[in-house]
């Protein structure tokens, strides 16, 4: 058996979703779900899925989906990072390296700054910011506030409404 294509009509017919809350509900009554009830149930990565039609999908896809009539090409990023705030405002369909670009600071960085670290052998801040899926050194700075004016610069410059400073 081959699984149709999840379509912006079977969506409106069995969810309503807000998009001022990012929120959905149930239209119809399946199996041991009332109507009007939420639906999803958050994953590990901070992603709320939901069920339709025995399969899950991210709410933030079925979100594109409902707006837009179509699933989005590559992915849906959520503009300020919080993968469960799903309001339309806060989410736009991109590319994976712009979806990378504005993810947050790693949890191994030791700088306590994105795109700069300390380099022993040199005694300097070197500034490394992922370009085009590959990551490119901007120089080596004495100065730590220097290199993070460069950092943030790099970012404005090559992930433009993408660039996530922190």
């Amino acid at each position: 058996m081959v699984r149709e294509e999840l379509t912006q009509d079977r969506v409106k017919e069995v969810l309503d979703y807000n998009p001022k809350s990012g929120l959905f509900k149930w239209k119809v009554n399946p199996k041991h779900h009332k109507s009007g009830w939420f639906r999803g149930c958050l994953g590990g990565t901070g992603d709320l899925y939901i069920g339709v039609d025995m399969a899950n999908y991210k709410a933030h896809r079925l979100a594109y989906l409902y707006m837009e009539g179509s699933f989005p090409p590559e992915v849906v990023d959520h503009i300020d990072g919080d993968r469960a705030n799903n309001k339309w405002c806060n989410l736009r369909a991109c590319s994976q390296s712009q979806n990378a670009y504005n993810s947050r600071m790693m949890s191994n960085n030791t700088s306590g700054y994105k795109g700069v670290s300390w380099r022993k052998e040199r005694n300097t801040w070197q500034v490394r910011v992922s370009v085009g899926g590959k990551y490119r050194t901007f120089g080596c700075y004495k100065d730590f506030e220097l290199a993070c004016l460069i950092s943030d610069e790099v970012r404005e410059k090559y992930h433009g409404e993408f660039a996530n400073h922190g």
